[in-house]
C-alpha cells in the first residue's frame, strides 16, 4: 500500500523503532502491576529513567486513592467447588458465606428481575456494573456472571474516581463472582440437584492507600500555556501485556521522536501515567483533574489516550473513538497511514476520560481492533468495545492471558504511527485542529430528536433556535479561517477562541451534572442533561408526568444558558476581528 504522507512526517514515522517498543513493552509488562502496589512502582520508575534518558523532567508523585484489589473467591453448589473469581469493589464478605437461593436470568428486563429478589441471580455476560446495580437494586442478595470461554477482571461499582461522601452509598452492597462457560454449565446442571442453592464467599482488599502519578512536559515556542494531554495507565490486571503495557511503551516512544522534533511546535505536550484505572475506577486520572481543574480548563486543548494497543491480531483501524471536533484528525491521518476510512464511535464512560468537565476534547482510546468474529471468545468483549467495523480487542482482554505473546510488534508500531502523525499535527498546525462546527451540528441533531421524543412533555424550541443561531454564526466565522491562519495575532486569537468555545460545548454534549464533579461510569447518551426524557413514555400517570416534566425544564434551562454563553463567545470574537481590521486600516 502506497501511504500519502509528506516527507516530514516520513522523516518522523521512520523515527519509530520497533525493537524499543518491544523491549520497553517487555520490561514493564514483566510484573503484575496491582494498583499501589511496589511491583507498579518499580514500573514507574522504569518509565521515569526511559523519559529522563530522552532529557525530560518526570516526577512521581502520590495521590490519596479508593483502591479495592479482589483477592479470592469461592462458589460451592452440592458440596462441590466450582473455579470462580470475584472483582474490584465487589462486598466482601470478610471470611462469611452466603447462602442463597439462585435464579438464572436469559434475560435482563423488568420482567426478569423481578424474579431475583433474596436469590443470587446468574447472567450471561462479562461483570458491567450497571447490570450488577440493576440486579441489587431487584433485591439480588448475590451475583454470578457467565463470562465466556475465559473469566474476565473487572471493577464493579460505578463511581468514578473516588468515592466522597457524596456518592459513597452508590458503592455496590453484594457480592459478585465470574466463572467461565464450562463451569456456567457445570453451575446449572449442580443447581438441577440442589433446589438451585449455592454458597458463595468473596474477599475483596478495598481500603485508602497511596498510587503514584507521573507527570512530564515538553514545551512549545509559541502558545507556551497550551498543552495536549497525551496519557495511559500503568497499573494492570495480571502482567497486562496489551493493557497496559503496549500503550506506555507507545507513549515512551512518541514522546521520545516529538522531543527530537520539536522545532515547528507551537504548543506544549503534557505526558500523563495513571494508576488506580483498573482498581480504583480511574482513581489517578480524576484525583490529577480534582487538583488541577483551572490549569486544564484554561489551558488543555486535547487528550490522548492510549489502551490496549498492538494487539496480535488486530488489523481494523477504523473503530477508535473520537469527539466529532476531533475526528477530522483521525480520518486524515489514519486514511492516509492505512488507507481505511474512519468510522469512529462515540466516547463510553470509560478510558481515563475525566476531563469531559474541563471541556478538553479527546481523542483516541485504543488504536488496532479486531475483526468482528463469531468466536464465542469474543462475544462478551465484543459487547462492550465493537464499533460499526472494529470487534475490540482481543479474548484475552483482563485475563491471566494477556502476556508479551499477544503483542504483534507491527501492529504495535501502526498503532505508534498513528499517534504520532496526530499529536503532531495538533502540536505544529497554526490553527489547532478542533472543528468546533461539528460538534455543533451533533448537538444540534440530537436536540432535534429529543424534541421529536419529548414532544408532548417539554419544549424545546428555544434551545433549536439557539443552536442553529450557533451553527450559522459558526459557519460564518469559520469561512475566514484562511484568512485568520495567515496572520499570526488573528492565529493566536483564533485559537482562544476555538478553545472558550470547546470549553463549553463538550459538557453541553458529554457531561449530566457539574463539571466540578464527575458522572458515573455507567451507560451514557448525548447531551445528558436532556436524558431524562428518554424516560418519557405516553402512559404516565398525572403526578409521574408533572414530577418529570419539572426535571426536564429545569434542565433545559441549564441546556438553553450554556447554548447563550456559546453565542456570547461568537458575538465577541467577531467583534475583536472587526476591531482589529478597522485598526490595522487606519
Amino acid at each position: 500500500m502506497e501511504r500519502n504522507l509528506t516527507m516530514e512526517e516520513e522523516l518522523l514515522v521512520n523515527q519509530i523503532s520497533k525493537e524499543e517498543l518491544l523491549a520497553d513493552n517487555s520490561k514493564i509488562a514483566r510484573e503484575v502491576r496491582l494498583s499501589g502496589s511496589m511491583e507498579e512502582l518499580r514500573a514507574f520508575q522504569f518509565i521515569q529513567k526511559r523519559l529522563e534518558s530522552f532529557g525530560l523532567k518526570a516526577e512521581i508523585e502520590f495521590d490519596d486513592a479508593y483502591i479495592s484489589i479482589p483477592i479470592q473467591s469461592k462458589l460451592e453448589v452440592n458440596g462441590e467447588i466450582i473455579d470462580s473469581i470475584t472483582h474490584s469493589m465487589s462486598k466482601d464478605l470478610n471470611n462469611e458465606e452466603l447462602s442463597a437461593k439462585c435464579i438464572y436470568l436469559q434475560d435482563l428486563n423488568e420482567d426478569s428481575l423481578k424474579l431475583v429478589d433474596t436469590k443470587i441471580a446468574i447472567y450471561d455476560s462479562i461483570a458491567i456494573p450497571d447490570i450488577v446495580k440493576k440486579m441489587e437494586d431487584s433485591g439480588a442478595v448475590g451475583a454470578i456472571f457467565i463470562n465466556g470461554p475465559n473469566t474476565h477482571e473487572m471493577i464493579v461499582s460505578r463511581i468514578w474516581g473516588n468515592p466522597s461522601i457524596r456518592d459513597k452509598d452508590l458503592l455496590p452492597k453484594i457480592p459478585v463472582i465470574s466463572i467461565n462457560n464450562k463451569n456456567g454449565e457445570k453451575l446449572l446442571d449442580l443447581l438441577k440437584i440442589s433446589s438451585y442453592k449455592a454458597i458463595i464467599s468473596t474477599e475483596v482488599s478495598s481500603k485508602w492507600m497511596k498510587i503514584p502519578r507521573l507527570i512530564a512536559e515538553i514545551r512549545g515556542d509559541y502558545e507556551t500555556d497550551h498543552f495536549v494531554l497525551l496519557c495511559g495507565h500503568v497499573d494492570s490486571w495480571h502482567y497486562g501485556a496489551m493493557d497496559n503495557g503496549s500503550a506506555n511503551a507507545l507513549m515512551l516512544q512518541v514522546v521520545k521522536i516529538l522531543a527530537q522534533n520539536k522545532t515547528k511546535w507551537k504548543r506544549n505536550v503534557r505526558l500523563a501515567f495513571w494508576s488506580g484505572h483498573s482498581h480504583g475506577r480511574y482513581a489517578g486520572s480524576a484525583a490529577y483533574c480534582d487538583k488541577n481543574w483551572e490549569d486544564l480548563t484554561e489551558n488543555g486543548i486535547m487528550h490522548f489516550y492510549v489502551d490496549s494497543v498492538g494487539g496480535k491480531g488486530a488489523n481494523v483501524f477504523v473503530d477508535s473513538n473520537a469527539m466529532a471536533e476531533t475526528e477530522d484528525i483521525a480520518i486524515d491521518v489514519i486514511g492516509r497511514l492505512t488507507d481505511q476510512a474512519f468510522v469512529g464511535k462515540r466516547y463510553s464512560r470509560s478510558a481515563d476520560q475525566s476531563f469531559w468537565g474541563t471541556g478538553i476534547p479527546s481523542l483516541y482510546m485504543g488504536m488496532a481492533e479486531q475483526e468482528l468474529s463469531d468466536d464465542p471468545a469474543y462475544k462478551n468483549v465484543q459487547k462492550l468495545f465493537a464499533g460499526t467495523k472494529g470487534g475490540g480487542f482481543g479474548w484475552w482482554w483482563h485475563t491471566v492471558e494477556d502476556t508479551i505473546d499477544k503483542i504483534d510488534p507491527d501492529v504495535l508500531r501502526n498503532d505508534c504511527e498513528i499517534y504520532l502523525l496526530s499529536l503532531y499535527k495538533v502540536l505544529t498546525d497554526n490553527i489547532i485542529p478542533i472543528n468546533s462546527l461539528k460538534a455543533v451540528e451533533e448537538i444540534h441533531k440530537h436536540i432535534v430528536d429529543y424534541q421529536e421524543k419529548g414532544k408532548d412533555i417539554v419544549d424545546l424550541s428555544l434551545s433549536i433556535n439557539r443552536i442553529d443561531e450557533i451553527e450559522k454564526k459558526l459557519t460564518s466565522v469559520l469561512e475566514r479561517k484562511v484568512w485568520l491562519e495567515s496572520d499570526s495575532e488573528h492565529s493566536r486569537l483564533f485559537n482562544n477562541f476555538l478553545l472558550k468555545i470547546s470549553k463549553l460545548l463538550v459538557p453541553i454534549n458529554y457531561v449530566g451534572g457539574s463539571k466540578f464533579e464527575h458522572d458515573l461510569a455507567s451507560t451514557t447518551v448525548p447531551i445528558p442533561s436532556l436524558a431524562l426524557i428518554n424516560h418519557y413514555t405516553n402512559g404516565l400517570k398525572d403526578e409521574d408526568y408533572y414530577l418529570l416534566q419539572t426535571a426536564i425544564r429545569r434542565q433545559v434551562n441549564f441546556l438553553n444558558y450554556e447554548l447563550k454563553k456559546v453565542i456570547r463567545e461568537i458575538d465577541a470574537f467577531m467583534k475583536i476581528l472587526f476591531e482589529n481590521f478597522l485598526n490595522k486600516r487606519n
